[in-house]
C-alpha cells in the first residue's frame, strides 16, 4: 500500500485535525483533497469543525453544504448548528424538522456519532447545545 495515497492522507488528516491537531491535520487534509477530485464528501466535517470552534459559523455553514446533498442527515443537522449560531433560529428549526422527518433515527445515534468523532469536549458541547436549541435534542 502506498502511505502517500490521496484517500489515507486526507483520512489520516482528518482524524488528527478532529483529534486537536488542528493545524497539522487539515494541511494533511488539503492535500489529500487537492490530490483527489473524487475525495469522500465528508472530510469536509474536520474544516467544518474548525471553523465551528473558532467561532467562523459562516465558514461552518459553507463546509456543511460541501459535506452531501442538502437533505442528508449530516448536511441537515450541521447546517442547524450553525444557523443557531448565526441567530437564524427560525431557519435552523427548519432544518431540524426536516432531519426528523427524514430521518428519526438521528436523535437515538447522533450523539454517539459526534462523541467518536469529536474528541474536542468543549467543542462537542457546543455543538450539542446548538443541536437542542435548533430542535435536534439527542439522546
Amino acid at each position: 500500500q502506498n502511505p502517500n495515497a490521496p484517500y489515507f492522507v486526507g483520512v489520516a488528516g482528518w482524524a488528527l485535525a478532529l483529534s486537536g491537531e488542528w493545524e497539522r491535520g487539515l494541511s494533511l487534509l488539503d492535500r489529500g483533497i487537492a490530490l483527489n477530485p473524487s475525495y469522500p464528501r465528508w472530510f469536509h466535517f474536520a474544516h467544518y469543525a474548525d471553523r465551528f470552534r473558532n467561532g467562523d459559523h459562516t465558514g461552518a455553514l459553507a463546509q456543511a453544504a460541501r459535506m452531501g446533498p442538502p437533505e442528508s442527515p449530516r448536511v441537515l443537522a450541521l447546517t442547524a448548528a450553525a444557523l443557531v449560531r448565526l441567530g437564524r433560529r427560525d431557519e435552523a428549526r427548519a432544518k431540524a424538522a426536516e432531519l426528523a422527518a427524514g430521518e428519526p433515527g438521528f436523535r437515538r445515534l447522533g450523539r454517539r456519532i459526534l462523541q467518536s468523532y469529536l474528541l474536542d469536549d468543549a467543542l462537542r458541547e457546543q455543538l450539542l447545545a446548538s443541536l437542542a436549541e435548533a430542535g435536534i435534542a439527542l439522546d
